[in-house]
């Protein structure tokens, strides 16, 4: 084994013991090989993917992301105007020359107004409903914006290109970390997607996993009305909206679809009802109340019973001091921290999120592998991003498409897995780009 090698042995090894991966020691043991431990643990074929995949990921740093700077100076100057104007909002409401990124100022202002809160974090703020805490709430999103373009604008190179550094094992899952700068801090935002680009003559061929996290959840649950909705192209949403309100699933309105959309993801790793109603507030802006988050927890799970059954199972394997570990279907590893107190919580959360989230990541894994050859830019939790002549799109992006669903040959069917694909001049790009 290289060095390389045998790094990355060693953090396969040690997945999920003794903090993040981030934490563990730069350089291995002295030891020339870990193959014995690797066939022992079952974990020859994950080094190898893992090997596999080093140099794909290295190229994709090497080759960058372009940034229109135009574009991104544009936003900058723009989201400063945002955050003045909503610190400027704030101060009117709250007392002039207040501070909203002080948990100290704004939690005596607040106070001040009748409200009594423990924290100034953001789901405190959301939960209280007051509108000054909305008008701080949109202050710190403008602020934490305005640190995030700025962070981008220093990391753009001479080539007007950003060389993140992506670790295939940066996650106690097995999932993409990204850092220098973090591009998964992105997220969904429109404006800061637009802002990445590609070159002149090329096109960004966009591809994604559709609702996977749900597909594995429902085939490791074995969740038949799941799969059936899945196999056949039936919108999830809308079939949970429709089991939530009593109705057929074409008669939903886009509000109960959305209400549905926060119910499947917020309770499919074993939300409580109180995180349910939080999450759909800050994720949504619903405003659901903890009586109604439990009433349709109740109902979801009235609705996918098998579902219910695995968060059971899990439950009972989180309290058992004999299960130390949790795979991947892939056969990724990742070990528990022992049983009791709050550690059961966090024994269930791994064991419920590994075996989906960490066979995900193992997928898109394998997919890079096969398109080793292939201009990646970037990957983004279930994203793949190719940079390519316009003429060549077309056929790129079937075959980006078909070596992700191939991704997961073997783990979970082929008529499960959806891949979104779109070619655009910018990575928000909706629109196929002309061909």
């Amino acid at each position: 084994m290289s060095p390389e090698e045998q790094v990355l042995a060693r953090r396969i090894l040690e997945a999920g013991r003794g903090g993040s991966q981030e934490e563990l020691p730069a350089a291995p043991e002295r030891r020339r090989d870990w193959s014995g431990e690797l066939r022992a643990a079952g974990l020859e074929k994950v080094w190898q993917l893992e090997c596999r995949l080093a140099p794909v990921v290295s190229a994709m740093r090497q080759r960058g992301f372009r940034v229109d700077m135009k574009m991104l100076e544009s936003l900058a100057r723009t989201t400063e105007k945002n955050r003045a104007e909503a610190e400027k909002k704030v101060q009117e409401a709250l007392g002039e020359g207040l501070n909203p990124r002080s948990p100290k100022q704004v939690k005596e202002a607040l106070e001040k107004r009748g409200l009594k809160l423990k924290s100034t974090d953001e789901v405190s703020l959301v939960m209280c409903g007051d509108a000054a805490a909305e008008l701080v709430l949109k202050s710190r999103a403008a602020e934490k914006r305005a640190q995030m373009i700025a962070t981008y604008r220093e990391a753009v190179g001479k080539d007007e290109r950003i060389h993140a550094e992506f670790d295939p094992l940066g996650t106690a899952t097995g999932r993409f970390s990204c850092r220098e700068p973090n591009l998964q801090n992105v997220g969904r935002d429109a404006g800061m997607r637009s802002c990445f680009v590609a070159g002149p003559k090329q096109v960004l061929v966009i591809a994604d996993y559709s609702q996977i996290e749900l597909r594995v959840a429902a085939f490791l649950a074995k969740e038949e009305a799941m799969l059936a909705a899945f196999r056949c192209g039936q919108d999830i949403h809308a079939l949970t909206a429709g089991k939530l309100a009593g109705k057929a699933a074409d008669r939903v309105g886009e509000e109960k679809r959305k209400l549905a959309k926060a119910v499947n993801f917020g309770l499919l790793y074993g939300m409580s009802a109180r995180g349910l109603a939080e999450y759909g507030r800050i994720s949504f802006g619903l405003k659901l109340s903890e009586k109604e988050a439990r009433d349709f927890r109740g109902k979801f799970f009235g609705a996918y019973p098998c579902l219910q059954r695995w968060h059971d199972e899990a439950r009972q394997a989180a309290e058992d001091p004999e299960v130390g570990e949790v795979r991947t279907l892939y056969g990724r590893r990742r070990w528990l921290p022992p049983p009791g107190g709050r550690m059961d919580w966090a024994r269930f959360t791994a064991l419920v999120n590994t075996p989906v989230q960490g066979t995900c990541g193992d997928a898109i894994k394998r997919a890079m592998v096969a398109l080793a050859d292939v201009p990646l830019v970037s990957t983004v939790h279930d994203e793949l991003i190719v940079e390519v002549a316009e003429k060549e799109s077309e056929a790129m992006a079937d075959r980006v498409a078909e070596a992700m669903r191939a991704g997961f040959a073997g783990m979970v069917p082929e008529d499960l897995i959806g891949v979104a694909v779109r070619r655009a001049a910018s990575w928000g790009g909706e629109k196929l780009f002309p061909s």
